[in-house]
């Protein structure tokens, strides 16, 4: 009886071993370029199609950089979330308000069957650290228009490979329906205006440099490298 105790537990510990090699930690990050953003929502629905997964990372993101205006070259910044060990969606919900635009926008988006591969594809990190690194951080990129950006990879714009981009829709909540988001943000966006709304009267926004027939800002440096 011991001895087939011992045969079980054997086993049990090989396949839980096996389905947790399945499902490798993986992480994502939410940022913007030439904004600042509040992040509002972000779902994902993973691989049974009915389970929702809805971190409770949410907030302010990105800069607003008047240097980058000027220069043209533009950089996401913003923070990344809590790590997850559930198997890699298959699609995510992102919703985010623009400091500039003074518009919430959302938009579903669809990722790739063969995620998993691209985020634990071995790659060779130059520029930003030494050795290989795995690419198990999903990003959104956001900037005004509502341009966004889905990429995997890590800080390292060399290691980063571009899922796909969009231009997401208004969105208005039940909340928006009844408080203004004009009210619900009136004095972030008092303090983002008293900052930066002298230079865009000024300059304007380069709404231009955020449409799907532009380089990605995720890889820019990298293609202005390749173009020299």
């Amino acid at each position: 009886m011991t001895k087939n105790k011992i045969i079980f537990f054997f086993f049990a510990f090989i396949l839980t071993a096996c389905a947790k090699a399945q499902h490798e930690t993986w992480g994502y990050g939410f940022t913007a370029a030439a904004d600042e953003v509040f992040n509002t929502e972000i779902r994902f629905v993973l691989p049974d199609n009915k389970t929702e997964l809805r971190p409770l990372s949410v907030g302010i993101s990105g800069a607003f950089l008047p240097q980058e205006i000027l220069n043209g070259y533009f950089a996401f910044r913003g923070f990344s979330g809590p790590k997850q060990s559930t198997p890699y969606p298959i699609r995510a919900y992102v919703e985010w308000v623009s400091f500039v635009d003074k518009k919430r926008y959302g938009i579903w988006l669809n990722f790739p069957t063969n995620l998993d591969f691209l985020t634990d594809e071995n790659s060779y990190i130059s520029g930003c650290g030494k050795g290989w690194q795995m690419r198990r951080i999903l990003n959104f990129g956001v900037a005004p228009g509502g341009y966004i950006e889905t990429y995997v990879g890590t800080g390292c714009e060399a290691d980063r490979v571009i899922l796909h981009r969009n231009i997401a829709s208004e969105v208005q909540t039940e909340y928006d329906k009844t408080v203004p988001l004009a009210s619900q943000f009136k004095n972030r966006f008092k303090a983002f205006d008293e900052k930066n709304q002298a230079f865009i009267k000024k300059h304007s926004i380069p709404y231009w440099r955020f449409q799907l027939g532009q380089p990605p800002i995720a890889t820019s440096r990298r293609n202005n490298n390749q173009s020299q």
